[in-house]
């Protein structure tokens, strides 16, 4: 079944030339530029696709010319899927907003104006350009780096390094090892942060990825708030289910423990010792797995 609409209104006749100088000279004269580019429903909806990842129309030459005339620009993107920045090297502060709803404005204004941190961990990967894509059907094996992946680059506070404080096992099923740790927020403005807990198998090279996420936790910190928060890893954060016993199984063998505010930013090691047994079924009794951590800064 096809689709189609129609929207009828009316704005002043004008050419693009002369509202991009127009931008050019606001810039100029400004200490510090805005530009808002992005998408709406007539670009991306549920039920089909893009035609493409760029920004629509003459968005890109708008933010360059901007960028160009004022390097102190904030661009402020509203989309929900990724588009191509041709622009970002250029570009100090690039801000993705999503679709923020009414209240956009007002919480796009309070991020620009220092009274809160955006504190956001983008849920998608931003490549520099389509081509980049691992789906994209000639995409080869170049070490390609996605511009903005989890995690990176974001928010305004800086959180300080995470400091193991103690570190305990059990026998008993659950939990396995809680960890405990501190966040401190040194920067100006209120925020959340994230701590994500990933595993890593010292003898996994070739079955399983570098680290695996395994736990997370988010918490409000006020300017200059320290927190000491906790986690729990159970017994599954080792296993994997090994389809040739059809059971869960831990490995022997050492197991490092990773925390961070994202994959590419570990901020605390810790090592885990053997676990005694490999073997591991469901339900599985507390004999069958048992070890010492031992926490150690990175």
């Amino acid at each position: 079944m096809g689709r189609g609409a129609i929207e009828l209104g009316g704005r002043p006749v004008t050419e693009a030339e002369e509202m991009l100088q127009e931008a050019e000279r606001a810039a100029r004269e400004a200490d510090v530029a805005i530009v808002a580019v992005g998408l709406n429903h007539d670009w991306e909806c549920e039920g089909y696709d893009r035609d493409s990842m760029k920004l629509p129309g003459k968005s890109d030459e708008l933010v360059e010319r901007v960028l160009a005339a004022n390097p102190l620009t904030v661009v402020i993107l509203q989309s929900g899927t990724p588009v191509e920045l041709p622009w970002v090297d250029h570009c100090q502060t690039p801000l993705q907003g999503h679709y923020g709803g009414n209240q956009f404005g007002n919480g796009i204004a309070d991020v620009i104006f220092g009274a809160r941190n955006p504190s956001g961990r983008l849920s998608v990967t931003y490549p520099y350009k389509y081509q980049h894509n691992r789906a994209f059907y000639n995409w080869g094996h170049e070490d390609n780096k996605t511009m903005y992946g989890e995690g990176v680059f974001l928010g305004t506070n800086t959180m300080t390094r995470l400091i193991p404080l103690k570190t305990t096992s059990s026998i008993a099923n659950n939990p396995v090892a809680i960890l405990s740790f501190m966040v401190q927020n040194v920067g100006n403005a209120g925020g959340r942060e994230r701590v994500q807990i990933y595993v890593s198998r010292s003898n996994g090279i070739g079955r399983f990825p570098e680290k695996e996420l395994r736990d997370f936790i988010k918490d409000e910190l006020g300017a200059g708030e320290k927190k000491t928060c906790s986690v729990q890893l159970t017994m599954e954060a080792f296993a994997y289910f090994d389809t040739s016993a059809n059971k869960w199984t831990v490995d022997a063998g050492d197991y490092k423990v990773l925390l961070g505010s994202s994959s590419r930013d570990i901020k605390v090691l810790t090592c885990s010792s053997k676990p005694r047994q490999a073997g591991w079924n469901i339900p599985s009794s507390s004999e069958e797995w048992t070890g010492n951590l031992v926490c150690a800064a990175e």
